[in-house]
């Protein structure tokens, strides 16, 4: 039989214990590209109930019309910033997470899906999975994909391995809420449908950036001394009944506010 000197014998179990090393080891930064992409079945939409996204209210919460029948759903999975129009000082990228999911969905046909578990979140509210169509994209995991949203599992029990892996995912790339130094932008007002929950509406023309129809709310004038209305922290004077009046709005005239105030962009005071 013949023999190997020492060194040898150690040289070469050294050799194996570092490839052994080398097959077993991952870096986390790289954690993402090595690991197996999850699979997304994809529901028939037979088996799903069709609407029509109608208003945004924030990246994680929309009104959807169907049948007729307006009602508001929160996206199950999806813990994006929350966006206050009052709010002067908003939370890290809640603007933006706000404008991809207008642009995403708003004015868009959708399927949505009920959790097995429940329709409802612990705070009693409508929850669901929202697939765009006709490609049947899950804007749910988009938003958290892109960045625009975490990941939150506590409400849902389908697709958690592919929220997961795409949760890491934009956080090892630093997309969106996860990268501390991206800017922040100003949001301005986006068009919606005026009466959401009538359907006597005329539906847009199936283009990626549709137009809404708005209803004047009332008589247009260019007389100064029309009455608008303003709030106590706004910059802009409305008409009445403009959705962004609240509770505490006053009236006064035009020629009183205009070197203070800008018309609002979305009634339009000025006719």
């Amino acid at each position: 039989m013949r023999s190997f000197p020492h060194h040898f014998i150690v040289v070469c179990c050294s050799a194996i214990v570092l490839s052994m090393m080398s097959a077993f080891s991952i870096q986390p930064e790289n954690a993402s590209s090595v690991l197996p992409l999850p699979t997304i079945p994809a529901p028939d939409p037979a088996s799903l109930i069709e609407g029509k996204v109608v208003r945004i209210l924030d990246a994680d919460t929309v009104l959807i019309r169907i049948q007729g029948t307006t009602k508001r759903y929160q996206l199950i999975g999806v813990d994006a910033p929350q966006y206050d129009p009052a709010d002067r000082t908003p939370q890290h990228f809640a603007i933006e997470s706000k404008r991809f999911i207008e642009q995403l969905l708003l004015f868009e046909s959708v399927y949505i899906q009920f959790d097995p578990v429940s329709d409802r979140d612990p705070a009693k509210r409508l929850s669901v999975y929202i697939f765009r169509a006709p490609e049947m994209t899950l804007v749910n995991l988009e938003l958290v994909r892109q960045g625009y949203a975490k990941h939150d599992p506590r409400f849902g029990s389908l697709y958690l391995d592919s929220f997961e892996y795409y949760h890491n995912f934009a956080k090892q790339l630093s997309r969106g809420i996860w990268d501390p130094n991206a800017p922040s932008h100003e949001l301005e007002p986006y068009p919606v449908e005026s009466n959401p929950t009538q359907e006597t509406q005329p539906t847009p023309s199936t283009t990626s950036t549709p137009t809404p129809i708005v209803t004047p709310l009332s008589t247009p004038t260019t007389d100064s001394s029309q009455t608008v209305y303003i709030t106590k922290s706004g910059k802009s004077y409305h008409k009445e009944g403009c959705r962004y009046l609240s509770e505490s709005s006053s009236s006064t005239t035009r020629d009183k506010v205009k070197s203070t105030h800008k018309p609002c962009k979305v009634c339009k005071p000025n006719g």
